[in-house]
């Protein structure tokens, strides 16, 4: 599967012996934007490292899910959404500085020196 969007947050990267993972939550490009929380994990956490908070891209990713049974004998789900791999990347857009230009009048004797 595949969508287009905008990280919007990142998360720290996190370990559990040697499983790595990093979590992000994207802003989908749709008629009704969706914020959606997505996951990498092993070599790929890198990778969602270096993209700064503003990236524009297409995510794929797989659809996980399982089953767990809590301490009192009930069964909870857990979906997550696996991203494998990151291309068309539009850099995040920095915002522009704007200097203001400031009149400099010459003909004072005002130099500190």
């Amino acid at each position: 599967m595949e969508v287009k969007g905008k990280i919007i947050k990142k998360f720290e990267a996190s370990e559990y012996g040697s499983f790595k993972k990093i979590e992000f939550v994207l802003e989908t490009e749709d008629k009704y934007p969706q914020t959606v929380k997505m996951q990498s994990t092993q070599e790929r956490v890198p990778v969602i490292e270096k993209l700064p908070v503003g990236t524009v891209a297409s995510f794929h990713f797989n659809l996980r899910g399982r089953e767990w049974t809590n301490p009192k004998g009930e069964a909870v789900y857990f979906t997550n959404l696996e991203v494998w791999k990151v291309d068309n990347i539009e850099e995040a857009k920095k915002p522009i500085k704007v200097i203001e230009e400031k009149a400099v009048d010459f003909e004072g004797d005002e130099l500190p020196f």
